[in-house]
């Protein structure tokens, strides 16, 4: 019969200390991820409720507060030159 290697006391402390290394470690995953799916939600309903340049400028252009389009030449567009 072969000799053991390792003590049963200190064997017992060792996988003691492992399972508690590893229950931390799961538990520290499972608050990051708790933590990024808050972030993540937050982020859409931010992304989904704020308009994108383009949307806010048809909101404006809607409105009639969009400024008039000049042309290469000084003038603006659809009006006849002085």
């Amino acid at each position: 019969m072969a000799e053991p290697i390792v003590e049963a006391g200190n064997l017992q402390v060792a996988l003691t200390a492992m399972a508690s290394e590893f229950g931390a470690a799961s538990a520290s995953r499972v608050r990051r991820f708790d933590q990024l799916s808050v972030d993540s939600s937050s982020m859409w309903s931010v992304a989904l409720t704020t308009p994108t340049v383009m949307a806010g400028m048809g909101f404006q252009a809607a409105a009639g507060h969009m400024p008039p389009r000049q042309t290469e030449t000084g003038t603006i567009a659809g009006q006849a030159k002085p």
